[in-house]
């Protein structure tokens, strides 16, 4: 189970303030441990979800960067999702592959902070460290007329924030390039230069 990265961001006069980070999984087991009657510390990770995302909704951050392993993904770029809705559903259930055991479907809708994704975009863009191989790509789609799907992987870690709130913070979707399946070790020198080029960002 691959986990999401969230990390909440607050902008005061103009200036960005990391206000934590978190682990989230996105596994139906987690979210849903009935599934498999609690067993195999199922409930403790649910429980510890549901604990980080009320803690993230008390920071009241104005913008999560969610990194997701399971989002559309490119071949080596990042991809930074720019159209102003996100949506999509999980299938609760299609982990068991038990076609007696009913799954049912949870969805979320998400909004991007299109001026926050732009910038992560020059960021990552700008680098001039010649050992980074980091390269990112922004999406645009249907001309940001419909929402960009999301699935599983952004929606069931979104549930354990907007299911304490009503006010949902902004996201931008940070997805991570299939590449990682096969040369993860080749990606180093690239998530070391993400990481400082998100950090070096005023």
């Amino acid at each position: 189970m691959t986990p999401i990265v969230l990390l909440g961001l607050h902008f005061a006069s103009l200036r960005a303030e990391l206000l934590g980070a978190a682990v989230i999984p996105h596994g139906d087991f987690a979210y849903d441990p009935s599934l498999v009657g609690g067993k195999n510390g199922s409930r403790e990770l649910h429980q510890a979800a549901v604990e980080v995302g009320q803690w993230i909704a008390s920071l009241k951050p104005d913008v999560i960067v969610m990194s997701t392993p399971h989002g559309m993904e490119l071949t080596k770029d990042f991809l930074v999702y720019e159209n102003a809705q996100l949506s999509g559903c999980a299938v609760v259930g299609d982990d068991l592959h038990n076609a007696s055991h009913p799954t049912y479907k949870v969805c979320r809708n998400m909004t991007t902070d299109k001026s926050t994704a732009s910038e992560i975009l020059d960021a990552l863009g700008g680098t001039k460290d010649p050992e980074d191989t980091i390269k990112a790509t922004g999406m645009l789609g249907f001309a940001d007329s419909s929402p960009l799907p999301v699935g599983w992987g952004e929606v069931l870690p979104w549930t354990y924030i907007t299911n304490i709130t009503d006010d949902a913070p902004q996201v931008v979707v940070l997805s991570v390039p299939y590449s990682r399946y096969n040369h993860s070790v080749e990606m180093v020198p690239g998530l070391l230069g993400l990481g400082r080029a998100l950090a070096e960002r005023p």
